[in-house]
């Protein structure tokens, strides 16, 4: 599979993307030399093989035309659509988005045309949430069910929530659709997980299209309590819709509750066995960001090789961590290395069930939760990062 990323900045998407899934090709171009180099010594750092070129789109047009570069499977691109010009990214645009006087929007209908020329045909929007009429206005239910296709029903639910940036899918008008049974087939195939441990999920807020709602924990809790079971490993959905918890559940119905635990960022897709080669880039890739983060003190992330994406994770949860690669076992050892690295470490303080303690009492309670709800769901997900000076 191989993947081209149009304008890809600092490099950070593209990188992580490539760390999960070291058996694919990615590639992606940028027009400033300063984010290429960028790009480049992080790939390099973390030994990713991703293939970053510093080429503007009309030099990555002409290449193409000459039959030097391959065919790409997935081709992506940030919102560099509405602040380009028509003929290419000039040096003045590095007044960027708003400022920029080639600044433009355009309505999905401006965009499949376009992407038309380049047999590329509208399929979705990548907004899961976007696709349920249920979070549309009631009274516009019937204007969308009569609309005569699908375009011109997008174009009215852009309309209806006030959309400001779509994230939309295009495909090769030869690609074949897969019939009713193939469908289910793929589904029941698809495993899913957690993207963060169980304990954090328990407002179960979202945002919907026009407003902020709160998911029904008695309808989508024992779905994520299924899925945090036998230390969250991946589960598919052939697997969901036949546990003892969730057989009762209609298909439809457990697909759409899957559908909205998705779009709130609750779940993900995941590979249940991604290669070794892909946990070794994301471990070392793991390294390098704890490494940043936890000279900022920050909030940081790790790449997961099974979510295919990032987790996010406190600073001092990242020195934990890194306490915990490092050999030291005890929590009680996590939280005297996290303490002297905090210039404000006395200061801190943590309401627990016997009261509130103080000092490194704070560090020590956070450690044990770390151990009990955090470090079980990071080992599954394979975000361990490589020690230091290790692969």
């Amino acid at each position: 599979m191989r993947y081209l990323e149009l304008g890809y900045g600092q490099g950070l998407s593209l990188n992580i993307h490539a760390a999960t899934d070291q058996e694919a090709e990615f590639w992606g171009t940028d027009f400033l030399p300063e984010q290429a180099l960028s790009a480049k010594a992080l790939s390099l750092e973390a030994g990713l093989g991703t293939r970053l070129l510093n080429y503007s789109f009309a030099e990555l047009d002409t290449l193409a035309k000459a039959g030097r570069l391959p065919d790409f499977d997935i081709i992506v691109m940030h919102g560099i659509w509405s602040w380009i010009n028509e003929e290419n990214q000039p040096p003045a645009y590095l007044a960027h988005e708003y400022l920029n006087q080639s600044w433009h929007t355009s309505y999905v209908t401006e965009v499949a045309k376009a992407m038309a020329s380049a047999e590329g045909y509208f399929l979705t929007s990548a907004n899961l949430l976007e696709t349920v009429n249920a979070f549309q206005p009631e009274n516009t239910a019937e204007i969308l069910n009569v609309m005569p296709d699908l375009l011109s029903r997008e174009m009215i639910r852009s309309f209806n929530i006030n959309q400001g940036f779509r994230t939309d899918i295009f495909i090769k008008k030869n690609v074949s659709f897969l019939d009713k049974e193939e469908h289910e087939a793929r589904l029941d195939g698809a495993f899913f997980a957690m993207k963060a441990p169980l304990n954090l999920a328990n407002t179960l807020a979202i945002s919907l299209p026009l407003s902020e709602g709160t998911l029904d924990s008695k309808l989508y809790g024992p779905i994520l309590e299924v899925l945090a079971e036998n230390y969250y490993e991946p589960k598919s959905l052939a697997f969901l819709r036949t546990h003892p918890r969730l057989k009762e559940i209609e298909y439809e119905q457990l697909l759409f509750r899957l559908n909205i635990l998705c779009s709130g960022g609750y779940i993900g897709l995941a590979q249940p066995a991604p290669s070794e080669k892909t946990r070794s880039a994301c471990q070392r890739l793991n390294r390098i960001f704890c490494e940043r983060a936890t000279r900022a003190q920050e909030t940081g992330h790790l790449v997961s090789p099974v979510l295919g994406c990032c987790i996010s994770v406190t600073g001092y949860y990242l020195q934990f961590l890194q306490s915990y690669v490092n050999g030291r076992e005890k929590p009680a050892d996590w939280a005297k290395d996290v303490f002297t690295r905090f210039s404000d470490g006395k200061q801190a303080s943590r309401e627990t069930p016997k009261g509130r303690v103080t000092g490194l009492q704070a560090f020590q309670y956070e450690a044990e939760n770390f151990k009990k709800n955090t470090l079980p769901y990071l080992l599954t997900m394979g975000v361990i990062p490589a020690a230091s000076g290790k692969n």
